[in-house]
């Protein structure tokens, strides 16, 4: 793959022309003297002028892409890492609709999702949703960008409505079975009660202790009634009081369990802190090593650059002649 190492010298090239340009607007003579244009001829020394100044253009067209260094090779990323592979479990059933987070529970929880992914610099990440059954939206990697893009795509009806906590934490489960990670974590985040799904909490949690797996159960939504959008038959959207219960019992109980920790987020800000304090409990040592090999190819501008320059400057020498 061809690769500039200073690939500003490029903007050269553009400016080549309008200086070829400017240069021969000036140097136009202001002595009148017998046209044969008309004829199709134009003076021999017309001629060899016009092609000295392309020749000189594409010179310095090669001189600029010299500069610029190009080079062609690979570049590696060995990483070599030890610490934490994680899993968020994002809950997207219908309660998450509810408007006591702005604009929305879930369009909240997305926002800050993505700025916990972006602490976790040099952790595996993968994505887990669930409603009444469970989805894998991002394997575990290292490429933050991907898991944040399908964080954002995240939207409701992706999966039928209902609350399978269950399932969310055994799709956690699989994504963290191959895992060598020292420390494996599952961020499970609902807004409700379990209603759905063929496998309990209490059950996918002792699966999770048995794997080392560390499960950080977050209660998201105020209590008591809350603002939900119902839309009626006209498409109109008007906003109900509505009661969400969660089951705080059972997720303190499988985050104590796993070792991990229970949270209760009442409101965005409060969100925000929890995933502060969870970036700080879960920290990664890593390090990275960047391996790079390039071959100059100078070569394949600056030779025919000397060569035309040859032409240039020893042509008219050894054109001459000798009295």
């Amino acid at each position: 793959m061809l690769h500039f190492n200073n690939p500003y010298y490029l903007l050269g090239l553009v400016l080549l022309p309008l200086f070829f340009f400017l240069n021969r607007k000036r140097k136009q003579s202001s002595i009148l003297y017998s046209d044969t244009s008309s004829v199709g001829i134009k003076p021999a020394g017309e001629l060899y002028t016009n092609l000295r100044e392309y020749l000189i253009l594409v010179i310095m067209a090669f001189t600029l892409l010299g500069l610029a260094r190009p080079q062609k090779g690979y570049e590696t990323q060995i990483i070599h890492k030890k610490g934490i592979d994680i899993v968020l479990s994002m809950d997207i059933s219908g309660s998450m609709k509810a408007a006591d987070f702005k604009p929305n529970r879930m369009e909240k929880a997305k926002e800050l999702a993505a700025e916990f992914v972006d602490m976790r610099s040099g952790d595996r990440i993968g994505l887990v949703v669930f409603a009444r059954e469970a989805l894998i939206q991002a394997p575990l990697t290292l490429d933050h960008d991907l898991v944040k893009e399908q964080i954002e795509s995240l939207e409701f009806d992706l999966l039928p409505d209902g609350t399978a906590i269950g399932m969310g934490i055994t799709y956690g489960n699989f994504l963290l079975s191959n895992s060598t990670s020292k420390n494996k974590v599952i961020i499970l985040l609902t807004d409700g009660r379990n209603n759905a799904g063929n496998i309990d909490p209490e059950t996918a949690a002792k699966n999770a202790l048995d794997s080392g797996i560390k499960i950080y159960a977050i209660g998201i939504g105020e209590r008591g009634e809350v603002p939900y959008p119902v839309r009626n038959a006209f498409g109109i959207t008007r906003y109900v009081k509505a009661n969400f219960e969660i089951n705080e019992e059972i997720l303190t109980k499988i985050a104590d369990e796993t070792g991990g920790e229970y949270f209760r987020a009442t409101s965005g800000e409060a969100l925000k802190n929890i995933y502060k304090t969870i970036d700080q409990m879960e920290k990664t040592i890593f390090k990275v090593e960047k391996l790079a090999k390039y071959k100059e190819k100078l070569n394949f501008v600056l030779i025919p650059a000397l060569i035309l320059f040859m032409i240039i400057f020893i042509e008219p020498v050894a054109g001459r002649r000798i009295p």
